[in-house]
């Protein structure tokens, strides 16, 4: 599903000749949330959980999609929701964070939520965390791009590129990054997709805003809640996914 997707969207670049069409849009949303941060002192936070609910609740920011549209003036709103957390809970990803984990692999998502996603990255590091942070090599939509995270992203983190404009999960860098003492930490619909596409064994969190009815059909959610989900909350159903009944 994710390749036809994909492969949709690079004939709309070729056929406008633009290889990224949402650069303005991306730049636009960057500003706005940096802009945020200050005006509500985002970056003051100091709770580790807290700055992962906010994260989860900056992944409001897309596209407009068919079933799903957001205005950037609603976002502090959107910052602020309630987050449903299914198949884990906080006491638990405490004391993994403290007792088992001493690298964290970060998956970006949309710029924009990006300023937000810096916050927790640079929280994550001044734990001791050694941070590795995924991005695509190309453009998709407003999903952040390798070369705009280099200049962004602070010299402690390793910064490492998909080499295409495929999420993280269907790329054939994961076995390379991933070991017994490393946690994900995913943000966006995109790569909790390609993680069902492809599954591996890893300790997983997905961070999302839910847009889509199959995505809420799927976590049996509703549509618009933010979530923050396991990799093993997530293949517990896969054992009964149907990609045909899914995208009904």
């Amino acid at each position: 599903m994710l390749e036809k997707i994909l492969r949709r969207y690079l004939i709309l670049t070729e056929l406008s000749k633009n290889p990224d069409p949402h650069l303005d849009d991306k730049l636009e949303l960057e500003h706005y949330f940096q802009r945020l941060v200050e005006q509500v002192s985002l970056d003051k936070v100091e709770d580790t959980l807290e700055l992962l609910e906010i994260a989860a609740n900056a992944n409001a920011v897309d596209v407009p999609m068919r079933e799903y549209e957001v205005d950037t003036k609603d976002i502090l709103q959107h910052l602020r929701h309630e987050v449903l957390w299914l198949g884990i809970d906080k006491s638990y990803l405490k004391k993994l964070m403290e007792s088992r984990i001493d690298e964290v692999v970060y998956l970006l998502d949309n710029a924009g939520e990006f300023v937000i996603d810096k916050l927790l990255i640079k929280k994550l590091t001044d734990m001791g965390f050694k941070v590795k942070v995924v991005v695509r090599e190309k453009p998709y939509e407003i999903d952040v791009t390798y070369d705009y995270a280099v200049r962004n992203l602070n010299e402690e983190v390793e910064l490492i590129s998909t080499g295409s404009n495929y999420p993280f999960f269907s790329t054939n860098i994961v076995n390379k990054l991933i070991s017994n003492s490393s946690m994900i930490i995913s943000k966006g619909i995109a790569n909790l997709e390609s993680y069902m596409e492809r599954p591996v064994n890893v300790n997983a969190v997905f961070l999302l805003k839910v847009k889509c009815k199959p995505i809420a059909k799927y976590l049996n959610v509703d549509k618009y809640c933010t979530v923050i989900t396991s990799s093993n909350y997530v293949l517990k159903f896969l054992k009964n996914f149907n990609s045909i009944q899914y995208f009904k």
